[in-house]
């Protein structure tokens, strides 16, 4: 993949990641005393916290602190967890490889899941190929294809983040029809899913019909706006990564989508990112993505209540450092970044209403949201049953993407074509039990 990128306008926030919490990951748990400077009981608090790539169930009290940690990704909605993930669907057959896949959402209470986000493409490039091919048999889990198929169909989507009943993924998708320039092509699209639904989402959905048109509106003033500004830095040509930015955008042919977009928040107000999809130059392969920067919408009402008590707060202390912080009652849990010196990360600690601070334990970052959990018998056994099943994933089952909460304005990706990949289902009696 290339990257073409033009930095119109910057909205990051530090990312750590690749930080390890000793015995929590992969279902492990572990304990530990806690105390404060200055004395004083360790406040009572019992929540999850979605981390990195995982969730964290932390809870504490007169036993210390407890935390186990899991290859989790949480949703919240009308009161109730929900488990979101992405399962391979491989349909190949020996000279041709169809390869997707399918976001699901399981209900910890039920256990049941269903598909909310379906890779159509590969699906009827499959039957296609089964129509035109009747003697061909697919290929059983153990069996290998051709080392160079005549045809190759792929697509591959990563959750983004979810916002209570909205997930945001994108997706890419890759087709060769014999390897040669003319016969490639590939796709980069972005959207939301209503998990409620099973469908995708509009901006009118998520945003309500009133705000809806402001926000396309902005959305394509801004793209409009971008484009022109990179073609005008382009003038003399002296910038290199510009000038192949202006390249790519003079070449490809780029059109606003209103449904090519994803949800992002920033210190708990919410936002709407488009990003414009485009095709390279005839014959490349290419597909182009152009973000923009995000619009900002309402930020109060209806669904976007519930979640935003979820999200935290960004806060700066007088040294300098930044910091995530939840309050619930008279306790905060405030999570440190750490400096680059110590590493990547975050350090959690747990305060009470006089700011005393407990030490909870170092995580992988970026934190994204908390989740205080109530004294419901039957909502504990859930996420019980979940953080115990989640031993059983394998890495190349599952997959999931969360991304610092400010995304980068002003990239023009290129796409290039995708890596053939021929994953197992190593879950597969686990996704027969729950799909």
């Amino acid at each position: 993949m290339i990257f073409v990128s033009v930095v119109v306008a910057l909205g990051c926030r530090g990312v750590a990641e690749g930080s390890r919490v000793d015995g929590r990951h992969g279902g492990g748990a572990r304990s530990r005393p806690a105390s404060a400077v200055g004395g004083g009981a360790l406040p009572a608090a019992d929540l999850l916290i979605a981390a990195g790539d995982s969730t964290f169930w932390i809870t504490t009290g007169r036993d210390g602190v407890h935390v186990r940690g899991a290859p989790l990704t949480l949703s919240r909605y009308g009161g109730r967890f929900y488990e979101v993930y992405v399962a391979d669907e491989d349909r190949s057959y020996y000279d041709a490889v169809f390869v997707g896949q399918r976001i699901y959402r399981r209900d910890l209470l039920s256990g049941d899941s269903a598909a909310v986000f379906e890779d159509t493409t590969v699906g009827k490039a499959a039957d296609r190929y089964a129509a035109r091919h009747p003697n061909d048999q697919p290929l059983g889990a153990d069996e290998d294809g051709a080392d160079e198929p005549s045809s190759t169909v792929t697509g591959e989507v990563e959750i983004i983040d979810v916002h209570g009943p909205f997930l945001s993924y994108e997706y890419r998708g890759s087709r060769s029809g014999g390897g040669s320039a003319a016969g490639t092509a590939s796709t980069v699209r972005h959207g939301v899913v209503d998990l409620r639904t099973h469908r995708a989402a509009s901006v009118g959905a998520v945003a309500g019909p009133s705000d809806a048109a402001r926000i396309l509106g902005v959305g394509r003033r801004t793209f409009a706006a971008l484009k022109d500004s990179v073609l005008a830095a382009d003038s003399d040509g002296a910038d290199e990564a510009v000038h192949r930015a202006a390249v790519a955008l003079k070449s490809g042919v780029f059109a606003f989508d209103p449904e090519s977009f994803t949800l992002v928040d920033s210190n708990r107000v919410l936002g709407v990112a488009f990003a414009v999809p485009g095709r390279g130059p005839r014959g490349s392969g290419k597909s182009l993505v152009l973000p923009a920067a995000p619009v900002r919408t309402p930020s109060s009402g209806g669904w976007w209540d519930e979640v935003r008590g979820t999200l935290p707060e960004v806060t700066r202390r007088p040294s300098g450092d930044a910091g995530d912080l939840w309050r619930h009652g008279r306790t905060e849990l405030l999570a440190r970044y750490d400096s680059v010196e110590d590493g990547a990360g975050v350090r959690v600690v747990l305060r009470d209403s006089s700011h005393r601070e407990w030490s909870i334990g170092r995580l992988p970052g970026p934190t994204h949201r908390v989740y205080w959990l109530a004294s419901d018998s039957a909502e504990h056994a859930a996420l019980r049953r979940a953080f115990d099943e989640s031993a059983l994933y394998a890495d190349d089952a599952r997959g999931v993407r969360l991304e610092q909460r400010r995304p980068v304005v002003g990239r023009v990706v290129v796409a290039t074509g995708m890596r053939v990949h021929r994953r197992r289902r190593a879950r597969a009696s686990f996704m027969t039990r729950h799909s």
